[in-house]
């Protein structure tokens, strides 16, 4: 039978292969045997159950909101490489009036003129049209 070890968990003396490897512990071995790590291991995960899928949930939200973020800032690049070729004008892109609902608005600095919508398209036309 070779080496044998005593479990400090359940107190049963076993062989060495009954416990999992780790290089600080003594004779490379864990101090609690593979089956008392198994069941700490399935009790712990299973009162951690409720923490873990809130956890996942809010990682969720996030990434949803990242993602949506991201878009948006995504309208707003292309706006503004519009706006870098019109000399003179401002450029003007406000978000989170509603609920997904974005004002654009593009004012001449010479003569004041303004122009705004809430249809990104028509936005787009009217810049593409001054240029």
């Amino acid at each position: 039978m070779g080496f044998v070890k005593t479990c400090t968990k359940c107190g049963k003396t076993k062989p060495i292969e009954e416990f999992y490897n780790t290089p600080t512990g003594k004779y490379g071995v864990q101090a609690r045997c593979k089956e008392c790590q198994r069941k700490e291991h399935k009790k712990y995960y299973a009162a951690d159950l409720e923490r873990r899928r809130e956890m996942n949930r809010i990682y969720k939200e996030r990434q949803y909101a990242k993602e949506k973020l991201a878009k948006e800032n995504a309208e707003r690049i292309e706006i503004l490489r519009a706006s870098e070729l019109l000399g003179g004008y401002r450029i003007y892109v406000l978000n989170h009036c509603k609920e997904g609902e974005s004002k654009y608005t593009c004012v001449k600095v010479s003569t004041a003129e303004v122009y705004r919508t809430n249809d990104k398209r028509k936005f787009l036309s009217y810049l593409e049209g001054v240029i």
